[in-house]
């Protein structure tokens, strides 16, 4: 073992640190002129100057040559400040450093034996330090010496490290900002959330809420390694832990250490439960407004979370915070479109009916369907009563239910408030636990009051009966939209029942005829085009103007519903008032109705009208047709006779002088009207036609009115499908035998 280095090794050496000095890393201190200086002065000279640390160091092998420890044979003075080792010369370096890293031995022990120098870079993990290292054999290799030259680069590799993490955190952030922005819902971005902090931190557990901090609710939504806590539902702030509510009432990163001797023993108890020591909480916010957080932690474990960690967390967690608040904007757009669309069904559905029952049913069934409700009904108001008037999701045997105010409390605030609301919890509240609620244990409620004139008339209820929910602000919207188009269908359907009612009425006496009338045999028939239109403007009439004169009349005027059923009434009383007048003719009845008309109603309401006086004696037929369908008079034989339309429609002209025609009806001869309905019934695109009509009544073989009027009318709706496009009237006059006259 040597003592120290040899002036022929301090040759070697002050070779080699030329060598190192003239090609980096071992430069020196300024320009150090060292050349006719005695080799021990110039030795030392340059080996004090050296900016870089220095040693001579003995290698010590075992028998095979093993490297198992080095001795300090020479240090300089920058060997203290280079490794913060003091007082080193003799020592070896395990009685200094005994977890010295085992690959020091190994470099400079191949270094001692080859002969070859090595530099490289590494950590000194019992210093804590990092080193840029050049080594060299000293003297002869007998010697086992090795010259170290070496500098701290532990201040730079930090700086590169930080570059590295920060390079490395930077392309984590992208690449989690990638993953977020992928997703298209709320689920999908709080999905990606927990994916991607899990991964980055390694951590095992994770679970994210959203908060709604207006209503003081947490809703679970993702919860991985096994959590207990359940997601989907909702957890008002009353029921956390004090330290979890700490956390969201601060709405800060916080690590939640419930081993505290502080931590509450309830929620000890809470993180026990929970296999939870310390949780990681960190908020999802944006712009202020704190909408989730994510917390991380190690079931069973103590982790000790790094300021990498929580950096890491901290920017993905803000990343998602906005990706999570837009798709919360997205999912309610989406949304609002949905339930828009779905009030447009509503309308369609409630608007294409006017019977009050149908429109009823139609808006539960649509509503409940919107609202994703499995039961729903509408309670009617009857003084201090409500009566379930449609039901769907519970019993028929509902439909009739009579509920006083107490036993319909949900209606009964409807009606006070006059504004939709809903009860996200029945369960277990006493108030409401009454009628329907006490009877099927729905859980939760949208009510939505339905008015009229002001009051409110009923009330549209929609239950959630599998699980507690919360109606959003944008189905609570849908629900008073609901209610309006409702109750305005409902009014609307209100004034179409009247105003049916009253035009039946007037029609029904428009359509009344004589029980008989001597000499004649009549038929007539009658058919709506829809049920919807019941009330149209077709009428015919027979009337006596003395024993032998029979007036008859038949029209349509233009329009439906009580305006319609108004102005028939008009015309055929206009037409009979005028009948009886000594002396009228047809064309000037025609002449006095057209006049009528025509000051009476607006430019665009007409009629057509066909106006005949029979004389049942000779059968002497007087008529004028105001642009009216083709009559025909039908024989026995088969013969048709048709009667030409010779006038204008009434009320198209002012001063319109009509003219009139004559036709005879024989014994047993029918006369045969009808309006515009039949001759256009429709199969597909092909009309009934005025050639088909007259064929069918040649080939008729009926020997009385009603069985003519009977065929014509099955003939067209089977030819139709029963589908009319318009109003049908037929009438249908057979003149007997001639009567005596009355002067014999």
């Amino acid at each position: 073992m040597a003592d120290a280095a040899t002036p022929h090794d301090r040759d070697s050496a002050l070779t080699d640190l030329g060598e190192l000095s003239s090609g980096n890393p071992a430069r020196t201190s300024g320009d150090l002129e060292t050349a006719g200086l005695p080799g021990e002065e110039r030795y030392r000279l340059l080996f004090d100057s050296l900016l870089y640390g220095y040693c001579t160091v003995e290698m010590i092998f075992d028998d095979d040559n093993n490297p198992l420890d080095y001795r300090f044979v020479e240090v300089n003075r920058r060997f203290e400040q280079q490794t913060g080792l003091h007082d080193v010369q003799g020592k070896r370096i395990r009685e200094l450093a005994p977890d010295n890293d085992p690959y020091w031995y190994e470099i400079y022990g191949r270094v001692a034996l080859t002969g070859e120098p090595a530099r490289f870079e590494a950590p000194a993990t019992a210093l804590g330090r990092n080193y840029e290292v050049s080594a060299f054999r000293v003297g002869a290799p007998a010697s086992r010496l090795v010259g170290i030259v070496f500098s701290d680069i532990t201040d730079r590799m930090v700086a590169a490290q930080l570059v590295k993490d920060e390079l490395a955190r930077t392309q984590l952030l992208l690449e989690s900002a990638s993953a977020l922005a992928e997703a298209t819902s709320v689920e999908g971005a709080l999905q990606q959330l927990a994916r991607l902090v899990l991964e980055a931190t390694g951590i095992k557990r994770a679970f994210v809420n959203l908060i709604d901090v207006e209503r003081e609710i947490l809703m679970p939504r993702i919860a991985t390694g096994g959590l207990v806590l359940p997601t989907g539902g909702e957890i008002p702030f009353g029921q956390l832990s004090e330290t979890s509510l700490s956390a969201i009432r601060a709405a800060t990163l916080t690590i939640l250490d419930y081993e505290l001797p502080e931590t509450p023993e309830k929620d000890r108890a809470i993180a026990k439960a929970n296999a939870c020591r310390v949780a990681l909480f960190v908020p999802l916010q944006t712009g202020g407004q704190l909408v989730g957080h994510v917390t991380l932690d190690e079931p069973g474990q103590r982790h000790d979370f790094t300021d990498r960690e929580m950096d890491i967390v901290a920017g993905i967690a803000s990343h998602a915070s906005t990706v999570v608040k837009n798709a919360l904007l997205l999912d309610f757009e989406r949304e609002s479109v949905r339930l828009s669309q779905a009030l447009n069904e509503v309308n369609r559905a409630v608007h294409s009916t006017l019977e009050i029952d149908e429109v009823m049913q139609h808006a539960l069934e649509a509503g409940s369907k919107a609202l994703a409700c499995d039961a729903a009904t509408i309670e009617m108001r009857e003084g201090d009563e409500w009566i379930v008037r449609h039901q769907t999701g519970f019993s028929p045997e509902d439909v009739g239910w009579r509920l006083s105010e107490k036993e319909a409390p949900i209606a009964t605030r409807a009606a006070g408030l006059k504004h939709p609301f809903a009860i996200e919890n029945m369960c277990g509240d006493e108030t409401v636990d009454v009628g329907f609620v006490n009877r099927y244990g729905p859980k939760s409620v949208l009510a939505v009051p339905l008015h009229a004139k002001g009051e409110v008339i009923g009330c549209a209820l929609f239950y959630s009966s599998a699980a507690v929910r919360r109606f959003t602000d944008a189905e609570i919207d849908f629900g008073g939209k609901l209610g309006s188009a409702v109750s305005l269908a409902l009014e609307n359907a209100r004034l179409y029942s009247i105003e049916r009612n009253t035009a039946q009425t007037l029609q029904g006496a428009l359509l009344t005829l004589p029980e008989s009338v001597h000499g004649i045999d009549f038929a007539a028939s009658y058919r709506p085009a829809t049920e919807s239109t019941l009330v149209g403007g077709d009428f015919y009439d027979l009337f006596e103007l003395d024993y032998d004169r029979l007036g008859i009349t038949i029209g349509d005027i233009s329009g439906k519903g009580l305006k319609a059923a108004v102005l028939t009434s008009l015309v055929k009383d206009t037409i009979r008032a005028h009948a009886h007048e000594s002396g009228k003719t047809p064309a000037q009845i025609l002449t006095l109705a057209n006049d009528l008309v025509q000051r009476s109603t607006a430019p665009e309401v007409f009629a057509t009208v066909f106006f005949g006086i029979l004389d049942r004696v000779n059968g002497r037929l007087s008529y004028a047709s105001a642009g009216h369908t083709t009559a025909a008079i039908l024989k026995p034989e088969g013969t048709v006779v048709t009667l030409p339309c010779t006038n204008p429609i009434l009320g198209a002209f002012a001063s319109v002088e009509f003219g009139e025609c004559e036709a005879r009806v024989g014994s047993n001869e029918i006369l045969f009207l009808y309006t515009d309905g039949l001759t256009e019934a429709r199969q597909a695109e092909e009309m009934y036609g005025e050639d088909r009509l007259l064929d069918r009544l040649a080939s008729s073989g009926a020997d009385c009115a009603r069985d003519v009027v009977d065929e014509v009318m099955a003939d067209v709706l089977t030819f139709s499908s029963g589908q009319l496009r318009d109003d049908l009237a037929i009438l249908a006059v057979r003149r007997l035998e001639a009567p005596p006259h009355r002067s014999q």
